[in-house]
């Protein structure tokens, strides 16, 4: 399979854009599938509170966790790349595996409304996921530094 090479920043702008918009796209459906009646009051999951809780909070910590592993993997490749130097290319791959790794507590908000039917956890985590999505959206300036060397 070959490849288009980068030519450009704003080519992996728009990559990074499509990714956030998938959270988007997964509070839009959960809050659809919930409070459109399509799903049961009480989710796919009809278990009791206590099972409800314990899936919740596994769902939610590795969510958060999954959004605090997207900054350490972002220091990583900035290092990397103070080192190094950077490629677009490289520099791509860095910012859709950091906004990956964000998009993951939007993937477990859809995944626990669908379960439990609620949307107060559900939303707690399109909220994180958007809000780290949104800080490793990558600028010129960041795509200018990193290809310079510069550690950020």
């Amino acid at each position: 399979m070959s490849q288009r090479p980068i030519e450009n920043p704003m080519q992996i702008q728009i990559v990074a854009g499509a990714i956030m918009a998938s959270v988007i796209v997964h509070a839009v459906v959960g809050v659809y599938l919930t409070r459109g009646e399509i799903i049961e009051p009480g989710g796919l999951l009809q278990a009791d509170e206590s099972m409800r809780d314990a899936i919740g909070g596994v769902l939610v910590l590795t969510g958060l966790g999954a959004a605090a592993l997207s900054f350490v993997l972002r220091r990583f490749m900035a290092r990397r790349f103070a080192a190094e130097g950077a490629t677009l290319q490289t520099i791509a791959q860095a910012v859709i595996v950091s906004l990956a790794f964000a998009e993951a507590p939007g993937i477990m908000g859809l995944l626990l409304a669908l379960l439990t039917g609620e949307l107060a956890l559900p939303g707690l985590l399109w909220g994180t996921s958007f809000a780290v999505s949104l800080f490793h959206f990558p600028t010129r300036a960041w795509i200018e530094n990193c290809q310079a060397g510069e550690r950020r």
